[in-house]
């Protein structure tokens, strides 16, 4: 297959439009080298990663946001996506090309400007999407390494949360709102059962865990069969009225 190169990033990362009116972010080792805009290019082995813009909405915001962002930053981005791609089985929505880039913009300028954002919701998150929140600290400290900014736990939160919810297609604030009602949740059984959180204990990170599929099956309606439901119950009736 093979495309009009519509924007070199760097040597790792170039723009293409294809058949179809498709756009492709593709991702690989020296494929911008030398390459120029309005380049026939044709996609090999040499590609390591590709990305596709199949939304109209979505390639023009994406088209948008590259001429107004620093090449470094969306450099940076496009090979930690492609990085997270390969490690999880999921294809991930197409939206976080435009939502992450321009959440990463605006958390840098927000960084200079002393505007610090706390999250309530890190141990949750660090807890529950553990291959999103390694990938958010990769971007997040080569982000700070670049930019000579210190984006700290919160800010590697809520990327954790923007990877979450492209893994799920759903949207941010929907992926926001399980996570806040997983803790919500969590919080309560503590509560009753007059127990003291300890947010580092496998315990509390196995329980989260479990509030979130629950919310997730919820949300998706689906549910699963345990047949150990009314043991459960007879043995451990007030942990089963939590």
């Amino acid at each position: 297959m093979s495309g009009k190169i519509l924007r070199v990033l760097n040597n790792n990362v170039i723009l293409i439009k294809g058949k179809q009116g498709k756009q492709y972010i593709l991702v690989g080792k020296g494929i911008g080298f030398n390459k120029h805009i309005g380049d026939r290019f044709v996609i090999t082995k040499q590609v390591e990663q590709t990305f596709i813009l199949q939304d109209n909405n979505n390639q023009k915001n994406y088209e948008n946001l590259v001429n107004k962002t620093d090449s470094q930053l969306t450099t940076i981005v496009e090979e930690e996506l492609a990085i997270f791609q390969k490690e999880i089985p999921q294809t991930l929505n197409e939206n976080i090309h435009s939502t992450l880039i321009d959440h990463l913009r605006g958390a840098i300028d927000r960084y200079r400007k002393g505007i610090i954002f706390e999250n309530p919701y890190n141990y949750v998150i660090q807890a529950t999407f553990e291959s999103e929140y390694e990938a958010a600290r990769r971007i997040v400290n080569r982000l700070n390494k670049k930019y000579g900014v210190e984006m700290n736990e919160n800010e590697i939160s809520i990327v954790a949360m923007h990877l979450n919810a492209a893994k799920n297609n759903v949207g941010i604030a929907e992926s926001m709102e399980r996570t806040e009602l997983a803790n919500k949740t969590v919080e309560e059984i503590y509560k009753n059962l007059n127990m003291e959180i300890d947010y580092n204990s496998f315990i509390y990170k196995r329980m989260v865990i479990h509030c979130v599929l629950a919310y997730n099956r919820i949300f998706n309606r689906t549910t699963i069969d345990n047949d150990l439901t009314n043991n459960i119950r007879k043995l451990f009736p007030k942990e089963f009225k939590c």
